[in-house]
């Protein structure tokens, strides 16, 4: 039994060494612009990638800032119901709703969410009963210009 319980505990020590040394994705990582804690899967958080690594933004507004700097850089955001990650560029964005911060884990407004298809941003906007639908990120940052 002894063997067995070290045997359990060595590897969990293992695990856990060699996922602090080759870093994990499922790691939280801190807003890149205002320090806020972010988690992988974020329903709000947006991510580019700078030298090779993973850049995270707690929400559109830090994402926003970053833009204005480097304009060109790829932003990828989850969809809302799968959390699939896809591109910030031709997401469909559910803005300005009201009702949807009340189910966020971070509810700080502009609460904004992303969708690959404009169908499933319709049907969460429909029942949600507000916000706006916006097609793209550029067309977002306009918005909130």
């Amino acid at each position: 039994m002894k063997k067995i319980i070290s045997s359990v505990l060595f590897l969990n020590l293992f695990l856990i060494i060699c996922s602090l040394a080759l870093g994990t994705e499922t790691q939280n990582l801190q807003c890149a612009i205002c320090g806020m804690e972010t988690k992988t899967g974020s329903k709000t958080s947006f991510e580019s990638r700078r030298d090779g690594k993973p850049v995270r933004f707690c929400s559109f507004s830090c994402a926003h800032a970053f833009r204005k700097k480097y304009p060109n850089e790829k932003l990828m955001m989850n969809d809302f119901e799968t959390g699939k990650p896809i591109d910030a560029k031709s997401a469909f964005f559910l803005a300005n709703s009201e009702n949807l911060l009340k189910e966020l884990e971070f509810g700080m407004p502009p609460a904004i969410v992303a969708f690959e298809k404009e169908g499933s941003a319709k049907k969460v906007k429909a029942r949600l009963k507000d916000g706006e639908i916006v097609n793209g990120l550029e067309s977002l940052e306009k918005k909130y210009e």
